[in-house]
């Protein structure tokens, strides 16, 4: 431990890129303008009734908390009706699922984490009461969140623009018992955790520890992760990029940095050592955009532009920008152009570490 430390920590600042150099790399126009067309594919299959729930493992989900975290770090209009409507349907659906709650957590905080804090707290007692006693989470079922009532936030101090609400969510349940986690779920659970976090949502410590427990218990040995152990115990892409940026998640909530996290830099090694652009790395569950969503993540929290030898972002960026069709959806489905999309924008730039200057 102390030797991948001392070389995280001996790193020149010289090796790593600079994130505005790295960013240059990529045609800003082009990149701008396949998010506008993207989203406007998405809404016209949201207008076309073709975003009805989907069913996994005998599960419904939704997509409108998927679509607006899409529309709302895309820049969208937030006047435009069709906006509207899906921000009315997420902030007026309860949280039930894993998946769904916590891309409405992320969506309402970049949408306006004071006017939403109360629903934005809802998801976050969903999720605290959804995780599993090993620390994972599943799909999860709907627990009460009613005592989370909405409110009309305090007026804002000077200088301020937000207000918001201190609240702690105290953990109420323990998941369902017959339920298995998985680590798909189990990221957008920390994605989740970390948008209420921002929201200045208190959370049970130990719901954090356990969390990173859950990653660290299960890192299998070559540095990364499968989906279930009962799915075969080979590591995979999506799954190692998703656990990196879930223990780079709980480091940050747990006053620590990503950086100085070991395993952290065991998930890197297996990426780098791993990387493709065009599918899921030794994945045969998930999809290409999934995977580069994981990918930005991690590199984001971690605090990196480099994958081993590879820029994540031009390498990325370029693929996809490559794979837009004519009707400018990708492959027209709904989350592979949405993952894509969220790529695009780097939308967990918002969460970046700070960068290190070696000036106190």
């Amino acid at each position: 431990m102390i030797a991948v430390i001392a070389a995280v920590l001996l790193q020149s600042p010289a090796q790593e890129p600079k994130r505005e150099d790295v960013l240059r790399k990529v045609d800003a126009a082009k990149v701008d303008a396949a998010i506008r067309s993207g989203c406007e594919w998405l809404l016209g299959e949201y207008e076309a009734g073709k975003l009805a729930p989907f069913e996994r493992e005998g599960v419904k989900h939704k997509y409108e908390d998927l679509l607006l975290l899409v529309l709302a770090y895309a820049g969208h209009d937030r006047a435009d009706a069709r906006f509207q409507k899906i921000l009315r349907t997420v902030v007026e659906h309860p949280p039930e699922r894993t998946y769904d709650t916590s891309c409405a957590a992320m969506a309402l905080v970049k949408v306006d984490k004071a006017k939403y804090q109360w629903r934005v707290a809802q998801c976050a007692q969903f999720v605290v009461d959804n995780q599993l006693p090993d620390g994972q989470w599943g799909y999860g079922v709907p627990t009460k969140v009613d005592h989370i009532r909405p409110w009309d936030p305090p007026p804002a101090k000077a200088g301020s623009t937000t207000s918001l609400k201190p609240y702690a969510v105290v953990k109420k349940g323990g998941g369902r018992a017959d339920e298995q986690g998985d680590k798909s779920n189990s990221q957008f659970a920390a994605m989740g955790l970390r948008a209420a976090h921002d929201a200045e949502i208190r959370l049970p410590a130990d719901t954090i520890r356990r969390g990173a427990d859950a990653w660290e218990k299960s890192q299998n040995k070559d540095g990364g992760w499968s989906y279930r152990p009962k799915d075969g115990p080979a590591s995979y892409g999506s799954m190692t990029a998703g656990g990196m940026s879930s223990l780079a998640i709980y480091d940050f909530l747990s006053g620590s940095a990503a950086r100085l996290d070991p395993r952290c830099e065991r998930a890197r090694r297996w990426v780098a050592e791993n990387w493709v652009v065009d599918a899921n790395p030794k994945g045969t569950m998930g999809n290409r955009y999934y995977w580069l969503y994981a990918v930005e993540r991690a590199g984001t929290l971690f605090g990196t532009e480099l994958m081993g030898a590879h820029e994540w972002y031009p390498e990325g960026a370029g693929h996809i920008l490559a794979q837009q069709r004519g009707d400018k959806s990708w492959d027209q489905d709904v989350s592979k152009t949405a993952f894509a999309i969220l790529f695009l924008r780097r939308v967990t730039d918002d969460y970046r570490p700070p960068v290190a200057t070696g000036k106190k």
